[in-house]
């Protein structure tokens, strides 16, 4: 197993989307989405049915994306010029799985929050690689959350100082932006999204101790 360079995790992603707005891409879908369709959540004449609609498809719509953000952070990564199509094209192929490891993550989260909180935010530290395991090494849903729960608990320490870096940088981040009015979370959103999900790509081959540019698609 390879440790964690928090240095090279949390400036490189800057330097990358720096170098290619392809990564804007996935995530301004679901965030254009989210700015049409918000205001009308609950509003007056929309219906229950209607309001849990909107939800599922921006749901689905945000795990296209970050899907499709990690793979086009393993083509950057190895060297190549990342495209949003591509992303996109492969996180709608793995979208089954992407969708079941989300669905376990989201169901594991809410009831650790109904177990007083703690537990919640633990599940999310353990099921955090579960996306790149299921875009990066091909498992389905179930599989990547397992497996990511291994390789958090073999590393927990150094993950959790990884991820509550992480979290703080983009807590900032997403005040910062949020005194921009109306728009502020639109860009939150655009901005923090590839940069969590590169970040994340690269964490977990350092954790795993593989080198970049051995895997295939």
């Amino acid at each position: 197993m390879g440790r964690i360079d928090l240095n090279d995790v949390l400036q490189k992603p800057v330097e990358i989307l720096k170098g290619n707005y392809d990564f804007f891409v996935p995530p301004l879908i679901p965030a254009v989405f989210d700015l049409v369709a918000g205001p009308k959540y609950g509003g007056y004449g929309f219906s229950i049915s209607y309001s849990l609609l909107v939800s599922a498809v921006s749901l689905i719509l945000g795990i296209i994306a970050s899907g499709a953000l990690v793979y086009m952070a393993e083509v950057e990564l190895n060297g190549e010029r990342a495209s949003y199509r591509e992303g996109l094209n492969v996180a709608l192929e793995r979208l089954g799985d992407l969708v079941i490891a989300s669905l376990i993550i989201g169901v594991g989260f809410v009831i650790g929050l109904i177990l007083l909180i703690i537990p919640g935010l633990l599940w999310l530290i353990l099921t955090a690689f579960a996306v790149p395991l299921v875009i990066l090494e091909n498992m389905d849903g179930v599989g990547a959350v397992t497996e990511s729960i291994r390789l958090v608990r073999e590393n927990f320490s150094e993950v959790l100082v990884y991820l509550v870096v992480l979290i703080a940088i983009v807590f900032v981040v997403s005040v910062v932006l949020d005194f921009i009015p109306y728009l502020g979370p639109f860009v939150a959103s655009l901005l923090v999204t590839p940069y969590v999900s590169i970040s994340l790509t690269m964490a977990y081959h350092q954790l795993s101790g593989e080198t970049i540019g051995e895997e295939s698609f």
